[in-house]
């Protein structure tokens, strides 16, 4: 059986990636962890998702014990409609940590989510280096978003009244001297690090995008039966503004996302089946 797969750029709404990039929030030397919003992807005209991805970027050992992010946005995303905000997932390995609570506010344009601290004992550490998903948060309206909006989609990196700050609650592994910064002001407490953190630029995401992407789709089909080693070529085209299909990332049935770059791009591994692949 041959490799099949399914465009998911149907119906007048598109499937898009958006990359922030962070800056680190910094600790004593070699310790510092990075926040960015990552991977938001519309799946229907009045429906969005994003990741928050937190990442140890120094070089010392860390656990995280929970965390907070807030994400602002442009007014006028939900049109006439209403907007709610809930989570969806988040990486397995934080199993250990408290439930992701989401809320929102109107009138300040404002999405948050945030978790109390994990019980000692039940921190997860962060290997340096490698991205963590601590939410995957799902936008909602009652109506289709408007068309060819961006969100303009911005962490809160500052302190402000109403507004949830981005910040990862962690330890020391394994424990050492009492060392803490408590958002801005690198101010000791005991046992834990909290570092304020966030992005520095916010690309264009546009919503219910007029001019969608396509995609052509060349498979080749595995040799044999019970291998995995089909393949896909994927070719972009189209797209709104400042958007690029030179590089970005895709997810295949719905799973973690995979980064691209150059156009066309080739999905290696697969066995024979149907997959489903959202840009």
């Amino acid at each position: 059986m041959g490799t099949i797969l399914q465009q998911k750029l149907r119906q007048g709404f598109v499937f898009l990636t958006l990359m922030l990039f962070g800056f680190a929030g910094f600790t004593q030397t070699g310790t510092a962890v990075t926040m960015t919003v990552q991977n938001a992807v519309q799946t229907a005209p009045n429906m969005f998702e994003y990741d928050v991805m937190v990442t140890n970027t120094g070089t010392t050992a860390i656990a995280i014990r929970g965390y907070s992010c807030g994400v602002n946005f442009a007014s006028g995303m939900g049109g006439t409609g209403t907007l709610s905000h809930t989570y969806v997932s988040r990486d397995a390995s934080l199993s250990t940590l408290p439930a992701v609570s989401a809320g929102y506010t109107a009138s300040s344009y404002h999405l948050r989510l945030t978790t109390t601290n994990a019980a000692a004992g039940n921190e997860v550490a962060l290997t340096a280096g490698v991205p963590v998903r601590v939410a995957t948060m799902r936008v909602t309206n009652t109506v289709s978003f408007p068309s060819g909006f961006n969100p303009a989609l911005a962490i809160q990196t500052m302190v402000a009244a109403g507004k949830t700050s981005c910040v990862v609650t962690a330890i020391l592994t394994p424990p050492g001297t009492s060392y803490a910064i408590n958002a801005i002001g690198n101010s000791t407490a005991s046992g834990t690090l909290q570092a304020l953190t966030g992005q520095v630029n916010t690309p264009c995401f546009f919503l219910n995008s007029t001019t969608p992407f396509t995609a052509t789709i060349t498979s080749i089909p595995v040799t044999c039966y019970g291998q995995s080693n089909g393949t896909a070529t994927v070719t972009l085209s189209g797209g709104t503004g400042a958007l690029t299909v030179a590089s970005g990332s895709y997810k295949i049935n719905g799973g973690s996302s995979i980064t691209y770059s150059g156009n066309a791009f080739t999905i290696t591994g697969l066995a024979a089946g149907t997959y489903t692949i959202s840009v």
